[in-house]
């Protein structure tokens, strides 16, 4: 729930789940909208229909490299650069195909 729905649930005096869930879904509708409404009033129940996906992609990719020391060669940097980048599309890659 975000907070201009909290916002707008506090001002019927509903700020608990408790208060939620003792309101009739349809007025809960008439608030939010319909589909708002009836996913507010089934989770104020206990009751969540969402499926969850026991295999998420990821969000984001990355790769990282660490220098044995403190490293001023350009041409070191670049050499780092590329193999993350190589790296990355190698990730970016396998999980195209899945």
């Amino acid at each position: 729930m975000g907070a201009k729905t909290a916002a707008l649930l506090g001002e019927y005096g509903l700020r608990t789940v408790g208060d939620v869930a003792d309101v009739p879904q349809l007025t809960l509708q008439r608030l939010l909208g319909a589909r708002a409404g009836r996913m507010l009033h089934e989770r104020a129940h206990g009751r969540d229909t969402a499926v969850v996906d026991p295999n998420p992609e990821p969000a984001s990719l990355s790769s990282d490299h660490h220098f044995t020391r403190d490293e001023l060669d350009p041409a070191q940097h670049r050499r780092a650069l590329i193999a993350l980048a190589d790296n990355l599309g190698t990730q970016l890659r396998a999980s195209v195909r899945g």
